[in-house]
Order: structure tokens, then sequence, then C-alpha cells
């Protein structure tokens, strides 16, 4: 029996605790994972427990691409295909289960060697702290494949961001797959055209950028495309402004500026909530910037009830010099316009504005 296999998944062979695909579509990542797993259960007896978050009935599984795949492979006379299982003729077992609500049922498998997590971006991480422990079978194996959605997402986090020990992470697109089919370049290729960020998430594999209503989703997609946000040192002998947005009882947010040349470069991002003033300027004087200006918006001129004093002097008596307070814009249309405007200058380090690029992406 000769089986193809595209090159991007010859690690499927290859013994990892977590083995993790993840992207955007048509790159082939089920048909690889089934044809791995449906090959490696003809070699030897495993336990294959296929499971995703949500599954209603067995059409909500694995089960059908499974058959097929039995069949596409010539296997049909090693494989029994049952309704709610797939039998080898060497005792080799694929169960299907998903997880939402079948907590107590997932608790109790013992001796699964290999459990595949389909349509892994939608896993809670309550069925994460479920499962893995659960896969504990001296040598088992998780094996995740997803689509990518967004950053906070608990697959992502755990998977990606933060990978485990003895884990094979890669990210694969339709130009991994040799067999991608005509149909589908052609709706890739109209998507690109009339939707460009869209095309970037289903097709490229990328988080999806903004949600419905976000101002600044082409001045992003710009930004990522020219490679613009990414590592943004700091530059010795240029001073180094704030731009601050103060919160009350919601997040303050501190931006971290230099101007070089032409460009206005974003070296950092900081945010906190339900912190005194004190911690903000300790945090600013902290860093050991040679600081240029601090910018606070309109409302830190106002004087404090509590205090008699308005941020901007409580600031001064803890040691910021050279504050200026940014007058309030009353049109909010144009405010917004003349940032959009202003993005197409700026630079902006990928890790350390992190949560500021987040943010800009939804707001």
């Amino acid at each position: 029996m000769t089986i193809k296999i595209a090159e991007a998944y010859k690690a499927l062979f290859k013994p990892f605790r977590n083995m993790v695909y993840y992207g955007g579509r048509g790159s082939g990542k089920s048909w690889a994972f089934a044809q791995a797993l449906l090959l490696q259960g003809a070699q030897k007896k495993l336990l294959i427990l296929c499971t995703r978050e949500f599954q209603g009935s067995i059409q909500d599984s694995v089960h059908r691409l499974l058959s097929s795949m039995i069949d596409k492979m010539g296997l049909a006379t090693f494989y029994r295909i049952e309704k709610s299982k797939i039998i080898g003729a060497n005792g080799t077992e694929f169960l299907f289960e998903g997880l939402k609500n079948n907590v107590t049922k997932i608790k109790s498998m013992e001796g699964v060697d290999i459990c595949w997590c389909e349509e892994s971006e939608s896993i809670s991480q309550f069925s994460w702290d479920v499962l893995i422990p659960t896969i504990r079978k001296d040598g088992s194996e998780i094996w995740v494949s997803f689509n990518t959605a967004n950053e906070d997402d608990p697959t992502w986090q755990t998977f990606v961001e933060h990978p485990r020990e003895n884990s094979y992470v890669k990210k694969v697109s339709w130009r991994d797959n040799p067999w991608f089919p005509k149909e589908l370049e052609n709706e890739k290729d109209a998507l690109k055209k009339h939707d460009y960020a869209k095309y970037k998430h289903i097709w490229e594999g990328e988080f999806v950028a903004a949600f419905d209503g976000a101002y600044y989703v082409k001045e992003m997609e710009r930004l990522r495309d020219e490679g613009r946000i990414t590592n943004v040192p700091l530059q010795d002998g240029i001073e180094v402004n704030t731009f601050w947005d103060v919160g009350h009882s919601d997040l303050t947010v501190i931006w971290f500026h230099q101007r070089v040349g032409l460009e206005d470069r974003f070296i950092k991002c900081y945010a906190n909530r339900l912190e005194r003033l004190e911690h903000y300027a300790r945090y600013i004087k902290d860093q050991g910037y040679n600081y240029g200006t601090h910018y606070l918006p309109h409302d830190a001129n106002y004087n404090r009830l509590s205090t008699g004093k308005s941020y901007k002097e409580m600031l001064e008596d803890m040691g910021l010099d050279n504050i200026k307070i940014v007058e309030r814009t009353q049109d909010v249309a144009t405010a917004i316009e003349d940032t959009a405007q202003k993005l197409s200058s700026c630079w902006i380090d990928q890790k350390h504005c992190k949560d500021g690029i987040k943010a800009l992406e939804r707001y």
C-alpha cells in the first residue's frame, strides 16, 4: 500500500506528547490527521479518542471523515465501521465523544493512546482542564487541530502561546496542501479581492483582526502587511514620550513613544486597573527612560474632590515633569479619522505593545 502524505505533516509519525497543527482553511489538517491515525492504528493496537467541544450526535464528529478515508486508503477489509465507533482487525478502536456535556465519562476514560481534538479553537479552558490529565497512559499523545480564531482562546494560549514540554507546533495554510482543489482556490482568490481582512483570517490563518464596527481594521492590517508591527527597539539618545488614557473604574493605559525622523515608534504599552496614581508614576520612573513630554487627556486637569488637585498636579508632585494636557476633541469622527491617518507613520513593538495592538484592532 502506498499512501501519500503532504510534506508538512510528516511529524505526525513522530512521538510527541502534544501534536499541534493550526492555521487557515484548505490546509488539509483533518485529512492528514485522519490518514496518520488510521495508518498507526493499522500498525499496532491503539485506543484513539476523537473529541471536540460540542458533539450532539455522531454526525458532528470525525466519524464520517475517517469512514471516507478508510475507503480511499483501501483499508475497508481491516477496519469495521460501526454506528458509534470504528474497530480495527488488530483491536484498534476509534471512540467519539464531545467534551462539553460528558465530563464524568471523559474523566473515567482509561488507556487512551492518542486523543485527537478537532476544531480545537472552540474547546473551553474547563474542558482542557478535564481532558489533559485524563490522557495519562505512558507514551500517550494529544493531537490538536484547529483554525486560528482569537489570541485569547484557551487552545491558543495552552498549546501555541505557552507550548508544553515535548510539543510539536506548526502553522499550515493552503500552500501546504498539494491537493488544494481548484474550487477552493477560486473562492480564496475572490475573497482576497473582496475582503482582504477576512481572507487573511480564513485562508492564511491569521487572528480575527477586528470585530464588526471596529474603526481601524484596514490600518492595522496595513501595519501587519508592511511589517510595521515588529520588534521596535529603544533608540538611544532620543526622548521617550508617554500618552495616557487615565481610567477610573476601567483600564489606565500608557503608550511609550519615540519620534525618530518622520516615524512614530511605539516601544511599549502598559495597562492596568484599579491602581492608585502613584503606581503609574512609579512604573514610569522604573523604566529608566530619558523622558520628553507626558501627554494626558483633558480631564486630567480637573480638580478631584478627594484631594483638591488635578491628576496633572498630583503627577507633578510625584516627580513627573513636562506634562501636557491634550485638549478635548469635540468631533469624535474627526478624531478617529486623524488617528487612522496617524497610524500610517507608526511602528509598533509586537511584544511590548501586545495589549495595545489588540485594543486598536477591536476599537
